[in-house]
């Protein structure tokens, strides 16, 4: 009886020890795997404030700090441009998100476009305001991903 129960023990052991080795080379590989994509592939992180107002009358702001919306009626819009150049020696592409807390109104057009060296594009956002939204200040965060392609 005691050499059975020593086997198992064993046998429990060594299936332990198995899976942590296994354990240790998937993270190792999760790990490597992050840092040579984010080391080769990302170039470049720009996070942009954007933000708003949602109220009676049209308000434009022309402040380039910043994708300043100014003030924007329900039911209506605005578009603001960022012009980005490729001044690199390799082919690039442009992915555009954005982060907030209380609003989803924001789309862009040209969004994962690659850029050849030399070339530029203005990339348009967009902030749609519905009928319905409540009249405040609006804030969010566009994430820019510069990628080598």
């Amino acid at each position: 009886m005691k050499k059975e129960n020593i086997k198992k023990d064993n046998s429990h052991k060594n299936l332990l020890k198995n899976l942590l080795i296994i354990l240790i080379i998937v993270i190792l590989t999760i790990a490597i795997t992050s840092i040579v994509y984010y080391k080769y592939k990302v170039v470049q992180v720009n996070y942009i404030p954007l933000n708003f107002k949602v109220g009676k009358v049209i308000g434009l702001t022309t402040d380039t700090d910043a994708l300043h919306f100014g003030r924007i009626p329900r039911g209506s819009g605005g578009i603001r441009q960022i012009n980005v150049t490729n001044d690199l020696e390799y082919d690039i592409k442009i992915n555009l998100k954005y982060y907030s807390e209380d609003m989803d109104w924001v789309s862009f057009k040209d969004n994962g476009l690659i850029l050849k060296p030399d070339e530029n594009n203005l990339f348009s956002i967009s902030v749609n305001v519905p009928i319905n939204a409540i009249e405040k200040e609006y804030n969010a965060t566009v994430k820019m991903i510069i990628l080598r392609n």
